[in-house]
């Protein structure tokens, strides 16, 4: 679980954080007022699965809790830094891919 968590939420954070210069730069020299993926954006790539009003069948007894529990700690960061960032007009989202051919996402129903 805790591989997991700094995979998804430690790890993130940090890099958030290292280039918080660099999207403050791009922010006050774009020339245009508001928050746009074409100034500054952080965009966090999330899961369904980090939902706090969707639960999984078979939650507890699931071997991918721990990536449940980190997508929605993941999804907390997004929200906490976009609150931060909306100072400075860095736009900051998650956004949810859909299903994916994965091991994780298994077989499409």
């Amino acid at each position: 679980m805790k591989n997991t968590f700094n995979t998804n939420v430690i790890r993130p954070l940090l890099i958030i954080r290292e280039y918080l210069p660099y999207f403050k730069t791009a922010a006050k020299t774009s020339g245009t007022s508001g928050m746009s993926c074409n100034k500054a954006a952080v965009i966090n790539i999330s899961s369904i699965a980090g939902s706090m009003t969707r639960k999984p069948p078979n939650h507890i007894q699931s071997p991918v809790l721990p990536y449940f529990m980190s997508k929605a700690g993941f999804n907390m960061l997004t929200v906490l830094a976009a609150e931060e960032l909306k100072v400075d007009e860095i736009l900051c989202m998650a956004l949810h891919p859909g299903w994916m051919k994965t091991e994780l996402g298994g077989k499409k129903v």
